[in-house]
């Protein structure tokens, strides 16, 4: 691509500014090596260049190198000249810079596009990879890297985020619910703690749990099946010694996993919770509603005495 500038006088000099493109992306590339002749100058420097042919060489890493003849006019001068590089098709290795740490670390766990990661793992320039990096007591990196062009390996640079420690005793760590065993789960401002991220040890009378979550957490919520409890962090002393709490959307999980056991239903579900005493904690629910409609789906698909029932589930919510 050329711009002209004006007409100019017979055997000038010609200022002349290259610049390099990357064939496939049109992103800027600054070269390792540039040549005009005998000459050697940068990608950003203007030019003087005599009228006349020219051999222009140009080395980038990674990419194939580019030999040309070029022919600066003497009627015209070309004030912007373009060259575009094309990358080698030669896969390069990945390799992670972990930052901010001490002392080296080994992942608890290391996927590329959900695979576990290698050291021979190699991918063509231009590929896109997603990395999944997780450290127990750091904070899971998620991000996508483009492989650029390039020889030798491409490293990934990786900065650390330190969790901050919290620690809960619980009497329990799983519960029984209508057939259904489930453990225990904790939420750091509603984001759910990764397994790994979480140390239990079991003493005579309780169990102790140790949990990694970002600096800034306010509350915990502690949930186990369809039971809940909500924990700021200055109460976390207090432990947990019953969950009181009904949560909707998980119920209705629950609901719909008894539905398909054709021994039980989910009236027996239903009735059991209200008659415990937990029609008043369901009934003040911010999605109450949620349940009601389910409850309703649930009746036109239910003989006439299972509706009944239902209705009757429903009623005794309302009047809560």
């Amino acid at each position: 691509m050329f711009f002209i500038l004006s007409q100019p006088v017979w055997g000038q000099p010609k200022s002349v500014l290259f610049v390099f493109k990357d064939v496939h992306s049109k992103q800027k590339v600054y070269p390792d090596s540039i040549r005009l002749d005998n000459r050697v100058f940068m990608a950003s420097e203007w030019i003087q260049i005599e009228p006349g042919e020219h051999n222009l060489v140009v080395e980038k890493s990674g990419y194939v190198s580019w030999k040309e003849k070029i022919l600066v006019s003497t009627d015209i001068a070309p004030i912007l000249w373009e060259v575009e590089l094309t990358p080698k098709d030669r896969p390069r290795k990945i390799l992670f810079d972990v930052l901010e740490q001490e002392m080296p670390l080994l992942p608890f766990s290391l996927l590329i596009n959900g695979k576990s990661y290698f050291q021979n793992h190699s991918f063509l320039p231009g590929t896109s990879i997603d990395i999944l990096f997780q450290y127990q007591k750091f904070k899971t990196i998620q991000k996508t890297v483009l492989i650029p062009p390039g020889d030798g390996p491409y490293i990934v640079h990786l900065p650390l985020e330190k969790l901050a420690q919290y620690e809960i005793y619980s009497t329990q760590n799983k519960m029984d619910l209508d057939g259904i065993e489930y453990h225990y789960e904790f939420l750091a401002d509603n984001d759910l703690i990764e397994k790994h991220q979480i140390f239990v040890e079991k003493g005579v009378k309780y169990f102790y749990y140790t949990l990694y979550v970002p600096q800034e957490t306010k509350t915990f919520t502690i949930c186990c099946g369809y039971f809940f409890e909500l924990k700021p962090i200055q109460n976390l002393n207090s432990g947990i010694i019953s969950m009181n709490h009904i949560h909707i959307p998980r119920l209705i999980k629950h609901l719909d996993f008894k539905r398909k056991e054709k021994s039980r239903g989910i009236i027996p579900v239903l009735e059991n919770l209200l008659n415990q005493g937990y029609a008043n904690s369901i009934a003040k629910s911010t999605e109450i509603k949620m349940l009601m409609e389910y409850l309703k789906e649930c009746m036109k698909q239910s003989n006439s005495e299972e509706a009944i029932r239902i209705a009757a589930v429903m009623e005794r919510i309302r009047i809560k």
